[in-house]
């Protein structure tokens, strides 16, 4: 994919993000006149229950938006994101956007000229006309998901079984290689940590902490290094790379190279299990397939996969 097309589609999921902080924006600096000195920051339920300044209200919303906008624009620019990716991202970013600047400027709007913010609460007829906004930005997302230019197809030959690798009697080799994961993972932790920094902001502490926790999680899985040697292979997360997986010789069939799809072969990023395979799939593109005794196969996404997958073979052979 060129710089351009990249650029473009970051482009189209930064958008909405950026004319509702503008929106947002213009309205406060028009109208922050007419809200009472202490407004309603937070609802449990539909019932306002927290309150702060007006600064507490519009830099924080400002912040949010803007920041899950540069998270979607850097996904998609850095990420390798194809259509199938592109048509379920799209739509929740565009729905995101759309909630946020409903929830945003609905509760603005719903704040100008009271004296007090005490008692402001949502109705019903918010949250439905909340919702048909965020099922119609989702759509439009999902639309435009598949426009500009289509998605080079995958290089051919990537499937069979790889040849061997030339070995002396005796002689030894191994072969490693790391990979990052795609900017579709940076992009679950960018948003849970936004969301714990918006929690902690706003005062709601018991939120945040979680949230930050299970934000901080798959940092450790943002890198993967896979080995292959005479042991077997060895998949090792970031900082967990002690506690990986091990796949030992003797449980190997044999091996192959091939391209994975994570939405079309596995319904999904991450470690997936699937009837008759599983493996840990962080983008689309060359992946490493094990052939274990017994039929199951392992996956994991790696580039070089052909040569890792010849020396695997090699030492099959020779065990």
């Amino acid at each position: 994919m060129d710089h351009d097309t990249r650029l473009r589609r970051a482009a189209v999921l930064v958008l909405p993000y950026a004319a509702i902080a503008l929106v947002y924006g213009t309205l406060f600096a028009m109208w922050s006149g007419r809200l009472p000195e202490e407004v309603a920051i937070h609802f449990s339920g539909l019932t306002a229950d927290g309150y702060s300044s007006q600064a507490g209200m519009v830099w924080p919303a400002l912040g949010v938006l803007l920041g899950m906008g540069a998270l979607f624009g850097a996904a998609q620019y850095f990420g390798r994101m194809p259509l199938e990716a592109r048509r379920l991202i799209y739509p929740v970013s565009y729905g995101c956007a759309a909630l946020m600047g409903y929830l945003f400027i609905g509760t603005f709007m719903l704040q100008l000229d009271l004296e007090s913010a005490r008692g402001v609460a949502l109705s019903g007829r918010h949250m439905l006309a909340g919702s048909v906004v965020v099922l119609l930005s989702g759509y439009i997302g999902f639309r435009l998901a598949a426009l500009g230019p289509q998605d080079p197809a995958p290089e051919p030959g990537g499937a069979g079984v790889a040849p061997r690798l030339p070995m002396s009697p005796g002689q030894q080799a191994s072969w490693t290689r790391a990979v990052g994961t795609t900017g579709l993972g940076l992009l679950v932790v960018g948003s849970v940590l936004l969301a714990a920094v918006l929690a902690a902001a706003l005062g709601a502490w018991m939120a945040a902490l979680p949230s930050l926790l299970f934000g901080l999680v798959p940092l450790a899985f943002l890198s993967v290094r896979v080995t292959v040697d005479r042991r077997g292979v060895r998949i090792g997360s970031g900082l967990l790379a002690r506690f990986g997986k091990t796949i030992p010789l003797e449980r190997i069939a044999g091996a192959r190279s091939q391209q994975i799809s994570p939405m079309k072969d596995f319904q999904g990023w991450g470690y997936r299990v699937r009837p008759g395979r599983s493996g840990l799939v962080t983008r689309t593109g060359e992946a490493l397939t094990v052939e274990l005794v017994g039929g199951r196969e392992f996956v994991v996404t790696v580039d070089d996969s052909k040569t890792a997958a010849a020396l695997l073979n090699t030492l099959v052979d020779g065990k």
